[in-house]
């Protein structure tokens, strides 16, 4: 999790908003396998709004996780 929270600092910094939507969602993922369900709900809908802002293929993906609808 430390370094998914550092590249999406990293990604922040750089303005580089697919890895940044990425890292985000895969943090969800991660939050969402510890039992950390709102959390894991709150990145995933911040990643998914990102990727949509920025048109990124991603979207579609990251739209799909279950953590989202439950």
């Amino acid at each position: 999790m430390a370094l998914l929270q550092e590249k999406e600092s990293l990604c922040r910094q750089l303005g580089n908003p697919h890895g940044l939507a990425g890292s985000m969602a895969n943090q969800a993922l991660v939050l969402a396998d510890q039992g950390k369900r709102h959390e894991a709900r709150a990145k995933a809908e911040a990643a998914l709004a990102l990727a949509q802002q920025h048109g990124l293929a991603l979207a579609e993906r990251i739209a799909r996780f279950s953590i989202l609808y439950q």
